[in-house]
């Protein structure tokens, strides 16, 4: 059945007229005639009596009028909810951020949803670099945030800002009080890291070999809360971006101090999986986001340089 004949039936007994209702439809008469028709074909008998005035509804034509005009009624309320469900993106959306960014970037991603688009719903997983790319590629995240100590490819969508890592310290500490470090400054100093195999890991790895130092690493975690928490109660040092700690720096229990010889530069991209088409929440929530991580740069410590893409 063609809703547009169900809409002229409804309409010429609104109407009570042909003349009236082509005029209200905005067809000439012998097309409103020929959907009529088609429509009483499809139902089996006439819908209408002529009359020198117009037009009445049959009997037939009454006992259906009220379940054309809630068909009618639904289909509009079916296209109405499709034109808003593009107007306000819904859904959930799966997330997956480093450590570093999870806290800060999460807290603000969820006020913007909340804001504008209550209908959006998220699933965030926190993960280091590998993690993340590995759920981008077999589709267990829509969105991936992650990190490179390298040149990026020019292939990433995405290059949220970039970095120097830092020295984070405990406020008081031995090492609280140097305006910056190097390298081999850290060789005794007990070491909070992440655990292997992870980026940061591997570029120690190659700067300590080439140095000829070794690092004294006293905890491996793959948590970020875990690796503040060493600093901050058991008296060791990590090495993190300054935006990892800028809640910690604010309420003064941590200290960035940056780290001179080398300059370890972070570069954190955001990449689309490709497993699936993204969503209108997906794509929505990838365009919001370079500028809330440029809200986090904004916030990060001076200490530590960062430089929006």
């Amino acid at each position: 059945m063609d809703l547009k004949n169900l809409r002229v039936f409804t309409r010429i007994a609104e109407a009570g007229s042909l003349t009236r209702a082509a005029a209200a439809l905005g067809i000439v008469q012998s097309a409103l005639s020929r959907q009529l028709s088609e429509l009483e074909q499809e139902f089996g008998g006439r819908l209408f009596f002529r009359t020198g005035r117009g037009v009445l509804l049959t009997e037939l034509g009454e006992s259906l009028m009220p379940r054309a005009q809630a068909l009618l009624l639904e289909a509009d309320q079916l296209l109405e909810e499709a034109k808003a469900a593009q107007r306000k993106p819904a859904g959930i959306v799966n997330l997956g951020v480093i450590p570093s960014l999870s806290q800060p970037l999460t807290g603000m991603l969820l006020t913007y949803t909340q804001a504008r688009y209550p209908g959006i719903r998220l699933r965030v997983f926190e993960g280091y670099s590998g993690e993340i790319e590995a759920w981008l590629a077999n589709g267990k995240i829509d969105i991936g945030i992650y990190n490179r100590y390298r040149t990026a490819s020019t292939r990433m969508l995405e290059v949220l800002f970039e970095t120097e890592m830092t020295v984070v310290t405990r406020a008081g500490s031995a090492l609280a009080a140097s305006p910056e470090l190097r390298l081999v400054d850290l060789a005794a100093a007990p070491l909070a890291l992440p655990v292997r195999p992870n980026a940061l890991r591997t570029v120690l790895d190659s700067l300590t070999l080439r140095a000829g130092i070794e690092l004294n690493v006293v905890l491996e975690a793959d948590s970020g809360v875990v690796i503040k928490d060493a600093i901050r109660r058991g008296g060791l040092h990590s090495i993190l971006p300054s935006h990892a700690v800028s809640a910690e720096v604010a309420d003064g229990s941590l200290v960035p101090i940056r780290l001179a010889d080398p300059v370890i530069r972070q570069t954190v991209l955001m990449d689309l999986s490709r497993q699936r088409p993204a969503t209108a929440a997906t794509r929505l929530l990838f365009k919001a986001l370079p500028d809330l991580a440029r809200e986090v740069v904004a916030g990060a410590p001076a200490s530590a340089p960062l430089r929006p893409a």
